[in-house]
Formats: structure tokens, C-alpha cells, sequence
């Protein structure tokens, strides 16, 4: 039975009432969300926790081994750096004895190219070398150019500084490449060698393990013998 005025009302509205208040709410009430089972919030929290944990994870990891490269690296090249200033030693010390016997090493280096020493400089005269070339004197001028030589490599007591008997340098040679004649200010006749000394470094750092590490340096200057 209907009321006057009024549309009867559908068969099927029973049926769609309680779903309408179950997603709206009651007549008049602003919509709500769905509820969510407490089994449904636990199984979506545990895969953000595990998520979280395994990102901080992956960025911790990261971090570490990248110090630890980092830091690695920076060692290697402190060692390295360490060998290379053993060899500027070896360079700086015979430079520093050629210094004070310049005659003595241009003799040895016209030796070395089979030269008379005391052989008349002319101007413009082509140098060639001799068939009777030797290297002694060269190998005699170098060879107490080691730290060896030095009073440091003796007086350092071992279980105080260790590292004191294991750094090293020597000059590893010393040669004349070339020589030729030329005119200096005074327009006099001079002879010009081409020398080069190689200078070994070796240093080495117990912390990490390594071993020795060695660095080689070269330097080429000019001598110059007037008459």
C-alpha cells in the first residue's frame, strides 16, 4: 500500500539500503572511509618495515665500503708520494756532489764517450765519440750517492723507528747523452755535455700490508767546460 502523492518505491531498494549506509554512512552523515581490519594494517606494515630496514641497509653498506675505498686510496697515493720524495733525495744528493766536483764529472763523461778530457775546445768543432769508451768513473761518482752513505741510516735504533732501515734511495745511473761545442758570453770556445741522472726511491708502509713501493725520478742538465 502507498501513500497518497508518493511514488511507490522499487523492489530492489531493500536490497541496496544496507551497502548505501555501510559506504555513506547514516542519512545525513558525511561519507567514511571503509574500516580496515587490524589483520589488513598488520600486513601492510610489515612490508614497509622491511623496505626501510633494507634501504638503511643498502645506504649504510654504501657508505662503508665508500670510506674504506676512499680511504685506501688515499693511502696508496701518501705511499707513493713517499717513494717519489726518497728519489728526489737520491736526485737532490748528486746533484748536490756534482756540484762540488764539476771537473771530475765532465772528465768521467768524456770518458764515458771515449773523449780526451784535456782535448783543446774549438768553436763550432762536431763532437764524436771514441771507440775506447768506458763507465767506470761514471760508476765510481755514483756510487756512494745512497742513503746508505748517510749517518741517518745508522744511528736510528730499529725498535724505535723501524721504518728508519727500510726507506732507501740510490742514483741508478748517471750518463752523458750527448755533447757539442759552443760560444758562450765572452765569445770563448766551451763544450757543452748533456747529462742525465736517474734517482730510485723506496719506501715502505706497514700499515695495510703493503710492500715496498719504489719511485723513479730523471733529470737532464748541461755542463760546461771552457778552456
Amino acid at each position: 500500500m502507498t501513500c497518497p502523492g508518493r511514488s511507490p518505491s522499487p523492489w530492489w531498494r531493500p536490497f541496496l539500503e544496507p551497502l548505501a549506509r555501510r559506504t555513506t554512512g547514516p542519512a545525513g552523515a558525511p561519507p567514511s572511509r571503509p574500516h580496515l581490519s587490524a589483520a589488513w594494517r598488520t600486513g601492510l606494515a610489515l612490508p614497509l618495515v622491511i623496505l626501510f630496514v633494507f634501504c638503511t641497509f643498502t645506504f649504510g653498506s654504501y657508505l662503508f665500503f665508500f670510506r674504506k675505498e676512499i680511504k685506501q686510496q688515499n693511502m696508496l697515493a701518501f705511499h707513493a708520494l713517499q717513494a717519489e720524495f726518497m728519489a728526489q733525495a737520491a736526485i737532490q744528493h748528486a746533484l748536490l756532489k756534482i756540484q762540488f766536483f764539476r771537473q771530475e764529472v765532465f772528465d768521467a763523461g768524456a770518458a764515458e764517450k771515449g773523449l780526451c778530457p784535456f782535448q783543446a775546445v774549438r768553436a763550432q768543432d762536431t763532437v764524436r765519440g771514441g771507440p775506447n769508451r768506458s763507465v767506470v768513473a761514471l760508476d765510481i761518482l755514483r756510487g756512494d750517492c745512497t742513503s746508505a752513505a748517510l749517518p741517518f741510516a745508522s744511528f736510528g735504533e730499529p725498535e724505535v723507528d723501524p721504518l728508519l732501515q727500510t726507506w732507501e734511495y740510490q742514483v741508478a745511473s748517471l750518463s752523458v747523452l750527448s755533447g757539442f761545442s759552443d760560444v758562450d758570453s765572452t765569445r770563448s770556445a766551451v763544450r757543452v755535455q748533456v747529462v742525465r741522472v736517474t734517482g730510485e726511491g723506496k719506501a715502505i708502509d706497514p700499515v695495510g700490508g703493503r710492500g715496498a713501493r719504489t719511485e723513479t725520478m730523471t733529470k737532464t742538465f748541461h755542463l760546461r767546460r771552457a778552456n
